[in-house]
């Protein structure tokens, strides 16, 4: 909570809700898995993708950088990759 109790602000809770996310390890990897599959999604899956991984990619310089590589490099054992490993919080084993 923040000071005099009251509650944070929704840019507190974004930046709160966003950091955790980028603690997600194969986070990233699986939303660009999702977004590169070679078949047709519906617009509105699409767009929540891309808005994700925008507000992943701008948390932190690491993330960015690792986003535009990999949907640069249009690795195609993505998703084969996320499906062994799954999604994991850092620091977890």
């Amino acid at each position: 909570m923040s000071v005099a109790g009251r509650s944070p602000s929704h840019a507190d809770l974004h930046s709160k809700v966003v950091g955790e996310a980028a603690q997600v390890m194969g986070l990233v990897d699986a939303c660009c898995g999702l977004l590169l599959l070679p078949v047709p999604t519906p617009p509105l899956f699409t767009a929540a993708l891309e808005s994700v991984l925008l507000q992943l990619g701008l948390h932190s310089q690491e993330l960015g950088l690792r986003l535009i590589n990999t949907l640069l490099g249009n690795q195609p054992n993505l998703c084969s990759s996320f499906g062994r490993q799954g999604l994991q919080h850092r620091g977890e084993s």
